[in-house]
């Protein structure tokens, strides 16, 4: 593409290139030609790609690539977050030098929502003409809710599993139930809260050791309805 500017140049000049593959670093060249279709040598910059990885841990991990631009030095790279489609808020800066960000989500994720990171490169330019800092951005990475569910099959009520319930990564739930029935289909435990599970009892003694069935259902915050049936062992 070509530009026409003022002469002489008072101003910051912005090209926009769209439709690109934003997964991809790209580079550009930007040579200056007088009246005289003299040319001077030509400045160069790259795009910054951000990536991502998610972990059961409940940790995102942000990668990115050095942003070079010629004339110019990288002061710090500032990482943004959104949650859930809001804003993006300020999460913490790194050094020119570190192009990681780890961000803890663990009390941060909602069922079923994502979260979008973004870096800004905040640099200065050796310039008689741009003065002050100036940004240049990240494509937008977003991690999708990582939401864990394991059900146990066996509790030992006198060891170290003493309680069943199901465990969640993200437990953001309504309409939750937990049933227990023994072998011959009678309901002996019932619990509305993800907190409370059965502790091997029934009618406030030690159940027979064998199996139960149990039931588990609720609603996550995205309005789908979850049911799963299974069996659970007690073992002394």
């Amino acid at each position: 593409a070509q530009m026409n500017v003022s002469n002489p140049i008072s101003s910051v000049y912005n090209y926009l290139h769209t439709n690109q593959n934003l997964t991809a670093i790209h580079y550009y060249q930007i040579t200056a030609i007088d009246s005289c279709q003299q040319r001077y040598l030509p400045a160069t910059a790259n795009t910054i790609v951000l990536n991502g990885t998610t972990s059961v841990e409940n940790w995102n991990h942000l990668t990115w690539n050095k942003f070079n631009l010629s004339n110019a030095t990288v002061n710090y790279y500032d990482v943004y977050r959104s949650v859930g489609g809001a804003a993006f808020q300020y999460l913490g800066s790194t050094s020119d030098s570190t192009l990681e960000y780890y961000d803890n989500i663990k009390f941060l994720y909602k069922e079923d929502s994502s979260i979008c990171y973004k870096v800004q490169a905040v640099y200065t330019v050796a310039s008689a003409f741009i003065s002050g800092n100036q940004i240049s951005s990240s494509n937008e990475w977003c991690a999708e809710p990582y939401s864990a569910f394991y059900v146990p099959n066996a509790i030992f009520p006198k060891g170290n599993n003493k309680i069943f319930k199901p465990l969640i990564t993200f437990p953001i739930l309504s309409d939750y139930k937990l049933e227990i029935y023994n072998r011959w289909g009678a309901k002996i435990f019932f619990s509305d809260a993800y907190a409370v599970g059965w502790d091997g009892t029934e009618d406030g003694k030690d159940a027979l050791p064998g199996a139960y069935s149990y039931i588990i259902a609720f609603t996550k915050t995205n309005g789908k309805q979850f049911i799963k049936q299974g069996n659970v062992s007690v073992v002394y």
